[in-house]
C-alpha cells in the first residue's frame, strides 16, 4: 500500500475537512462531501479553522446555495463550536484515533490543553492505547502547523467541552460494553452515546476487559466468543432497563 505521509498536502487536507464535518466527525449539517469539495476548490475553506470563520455573504451567492440553506449552515457551524472533547478528537482524523480511542483520551485528560501537553509515557499509561497510537497522537500534537491550527480555532471561538471521568455514582461506571447485531429501537450511535452518558466505556472487540455484550438480531461470532469468555449477555431491552429501569421499552 502506498500512503501519503504529508498531512498538509491538498488531497489530505480536503479529505480531513470532509471527515471533520461529516457524520463521523462533528456532523455539521449542510457541509457534506459535495459542499466541502466546492468550498475547498473555491479556496473559501483551506483548513479546519476556516470552517468557523465562514460568513453568510461568502456562501449565499454560490452555485447551489440559497438564503435558507446558507442560514442553516451558518447556524450549524455556530452550534459545532462547543463539541464534546471526545467527538472533537475523533473528528480531527488523527491516525489510529477512532471513536474508542478518542473516548479514552477524553476520559484520561479531560481537556484539549492537557492532552496537547501529554508526554508519550503518559499516553502509554492509558489502558487500551498502544505504542503505535500513542506515537501518532504525540506526533500530531507536536506538529507546529497543528498547534497553529488550534490557536486559530480558539480565536474563532471553538472550545471543546471538558471531558468527564467515569464516576462511581453512574450506573455504568466500570462497565465496558460492546454492541453486536442489529438493534431494534436504537441506532448504534444512540446506543454508544447512552453508554458514555451513563459512565460506561465502549468496546469494539471481545476481550477479557469486556464486561457486557448487548446482542441484537443476527448477532454472530462476537456473541459466541463473549459466551465462551463468560461475559454478561444482554438483549437491547435488558440494556435499556439497566440504565433506565422505569423506561417502557
Amino acid at each position: 500500500m502506498t500512503r501519503c505521509v504529508n498531512p498538509h498536502c491538498p488531497a489530505q487536507r480536503m479529505r480531513a475537512l470532509i471527515h471533520f464535518s461529516s457524520k463521523a466527525g462533528l456532523d455539521i449539517e449542510g457541509l457534506g462531501k459535495k459542499s466541502m469539495e466546492q468550498l475547498f476548490t473555491l479556496q473559501l475553506v483551506r483548513d479546519i479553522p476556516d470552517i468557523f470563520t465562514l460568513e453568510h455573504g461568502q456562501l449565499a451567492g454560490l452555485e447551489g446555495w440559497g438564503e435558507k440553506s446558507t442560514d442553516k449552515v451558518i447556524a450549524a457551524i455556530q452550534a459545532a463550536k462547543n463539541p464534546p472533547l471526545g467527538k472533537f478528537l475523533g473528528a480531527l482524523g488523527i491516525r489510529f484515533v477512532g471513536e474508542v480511542t478518542a473516548s479514552l483520551l477524553e476520559e484520561a485528560f479531560l481537556s484539549l490543553d492537557s492532552l496537547m501537553a501529554a508526554s508519550l509515557d503518559a499516553l502509554l499509561e492509558i489502558e487500551g492505547i498502544g505504542e503505535q497510537a500513542a506515537r501518532s497522537i504525540r506526533d500530531y500534537f507536536s506538529d507546529p502547523e497543528v498547534r497553529e491550527m488550534f490557536a486559530r480555532l480558539q480565536q474563532a471561538g471553538v472550545a471543546p467541552e471538558a471531558g468527564r471521568r467515569t464516576g462511581d455514582g453512574q450506573v455504568l461506571s466500570g462497565k465496558v460494553i460492546l454492541f453486536t447485531g442489529t438493534l431494534a429501537t436504537l441506532s448504534r450511535t444512540e446506543a454508544k452515546k447512552l453508554v458514555k452518558d451513563h459512565g460506561g466505556q465502549i468496546a469494539t472487540t471481545v476481550t477479557q476487559k469486556l464486561t457486557h455484550l448487548v446482542a441484537g438480531e443476527k448477532a454472530g461470532s462476537k456473541l459466541k466468543k463473549a459466551k465462551e469468555l463468560g461475559k454478561i449477555i444482554l438483549t437491547e431491552e435488558e440494556f435499556l432497563q439497566m440504565i433506565q429501569p422505569l423506561m417502557n421499552v
